[in-house]
């Protein structure tokens, strides 16, 4: 799982030598289009309008974070904890006229105050790399690389590249007790901007779902996922894009060995109001064929559609989406098919006060049904959190996380599935400039 990052970092320090000679606007100016939301790898950002700066950096630091839990294990009854968490970490961002690249590595060691046999550790990697290859073709290449065992911590919204997103990790379906996973992402896109109101791209991605002790999670299963998409995107006047993309899915769980083909052939509509501010619709319809266990099930036709919205202030940012549609198996028996939303909104109530909330919900069924197996079920999570800043260095920050979920089949969360969690952390950060 790390040899697609390895690949990125050597291709991100190859090309740092000839970034500083590049020019990364447009050479018509205005003329330059964006790639529209429902066919962009970046996902939404609810960074605000000065944590979006780019400037070369090393940033570094620690957090140590105090905790809540009614009922971490998710048992009968239920077992309250408090919990310890260490977190340093370490970033890097450089900006050239064409070219953005950032890395960042943050690990974890939690710490149990009455069941520290349950004492775990955490790792955080992702590195984001956007290059202009000439006026017209641009390239954003992206790797996340998450093992840990909280996964409560994985529905707030998360530091991306050098960006706040809006989205958690995106395999994950059913959230399982305290237990280790390891969750990896990667995807890549290029675009081709061919005139002055029409651009091509194409884009792949790949995703891993495994959980380290499996044995223990009866009706849980680990999963793959690869695939691509090509898309033509016109632009009508300034803030109108019109569009059309094909996409195609192969899903797998592990050990079941079942897989899923998805071809989704869509199109997508999005509005700019402001180049900061957008609004995006997207349907297709997804055909699907399913195998596996000696089966071979009847393809399925099934709509897909969706939306989002996505305002990135100063001083307040908004990314809401909502979408039924067929995704990942994410600890299902099988691919699912159903509805996700996700909604976040950070505000800047002064310049040392900053206030997140957020939520994450999952109603999904297997495409197939499978006796002894769950068919689905759901997940909604959502949280908020104050960040003040004491010193320039030095910041507190409190939140709350509150999860619910109910799915048939699942021993390890179908008697008590449902946890709140409250914290408070205290982080002192450092940064350094690199070069000019």
């Amino acid at each position: 799982m790390l040899k697609r990052i390895v690949i990125t970092l050597l291709f991100s320090v190859a090309a740092l030598p000839g970034w500083a000679q590049m020019n990364m606007g447009m050479p018509n100016g205005e003329s330059g289009m964006a790639t529209p939301p429902p066919v962009n790898i970046g996902g939404g950002s609810i960074s605000l309008g000065a944590e979006s700066e780019r400037s070369n950096y090393l940033r570094g630091g620690f957090s140590f974070e105090g905790s809540y839990n009614d009922n971490p294990f998710l048992t009968t009854p239920p077992r309250s904890d408090e919990a310890y968490t260490v977190s340093p970490y370490i970033a890097f961002s450089m900006s050239r006229p064409r070219a953005n690249w950032n890395l960042q590595y943050s690990p974890g060691f939690t710490f149990f105050q009455h069941f520290s046999s349950e004492n775990q550790s955490s790792h955080n990697l992702s590195t984001n790399l956007e290059l202009r290859l000439s006026p017209h073709v641009s390239l954003m290449l992206q790797e996340g690389l998450v093992k840990a065992s909280d996964v409560s911590g994985q529905l707030q919204p998360a530091i991306v590249g050098g960006v706040t997103s809006a989205s958690p990790t995106e395999t994950l379906l059913v959230i399982p007790p305290e237990a280790g996973f390891i969750s990896n992402t990667a995807a890549g896109e290029i675009t081709y901007q061919f005139s002055r109101n029409d651009t091509v791209g194409a884009s792949g991605d790949s995703s891993e779902l495994h959980y380290l002790h499996l044995n223990q999670l009866s009706g849980l299963f680990n999963s793959s996922a690869r695939g691509g998409q090509a898309f033509y995107s016109h632009r009508l006047g300034q803030k109108n894009y019109l569009g059309m993309n094909y996409g195609f899915e192969d899903i797998i769980t592990h050990p079941l060995e079942i897989a899923t083909q998805v071809h989704s052939p869509g199109i997508f509509y999005s509005f700019y109001f402001t180049p900061r501010i957008s609004i995006s619709l997207f349907g297709a319809a997804q055909y699907a064929e399913t195998s596996g266990q000696g089966f071979k099930f009847a393809p399925t036709w099934s709509p897909s559609e969706g939306g989002s919205f996505n305002w990135q202030g100063e001083h307040t940012s908004v990314n809401a989406s909502v979408a039924r549609t067929i995704s990942t198996a994410g600890g299902l028996a099988t691919a699912a098919r159903g509805i996700t939303s996700s909604g976040a909104l950070r505000h800047q109530f002064s310049p040392n006060l900053i206030g997140t909330i957020s939520e994450v919900y999952y109603d999904s069924d297997t495409l197939e049904s499978l006796a002894l197996f769950s068919n689905g079920g759901r997940t909604f999570s959502t949280g908020a959190s104050l960040e003040r800043t004491i010193k320039k260095h030095l910041d507190v920050q409190v939140g709350y996380t509150r999860l619910d979920q109910s799915y048939n089949n699942i021993q390890v969360i179908s008697n008590n599935s449902s946890q709140n969690r409250g914290w408070m952390s205290i982080s002192y950060s450092f940064e350094r400039p690199l070069g000019r």
